[in-house]
């Protein structure tokens, strides 16, 4: 995977072998990720208009991570801070 500003880009690759007719390519990149996440921000009150605090949204978003459990992450997260 390839995730630039504003692309990002999959190469499967199976067994060694790369499958071109697989390859996939999305518009939406770093550029459309912070983006949404400044506007969720937003929402909640927060107000992003200096260079400085945009970059402190890229600062936030490197703290961030995808989970493929959402209820069993919550979990952890409840009885840690417990």
């Amino acid at each position: 995977m390839n995730s630039g500003e504003g692309f990002a880009n999959t190469a499967p690759i199976y067994e060694g072998y790369f499958l071109p007719r697989s390859l996939a390519y999305y518009a939406h990149g770093w550029f459309g990720l912070r983006y949404y996440f400044m506007k969720i921000l937003n929402k909640g009150g927060f107000s992003f208009t200096t260079m400085d605090e945009l970059e402190s949204v890229c600062d936030i978003m490197k703290l961030c991570y995808i989970v493929l459990d959402f209820e069993e992450e919550m979990a952890i997260v409840v009885s840690s801070s417990s």
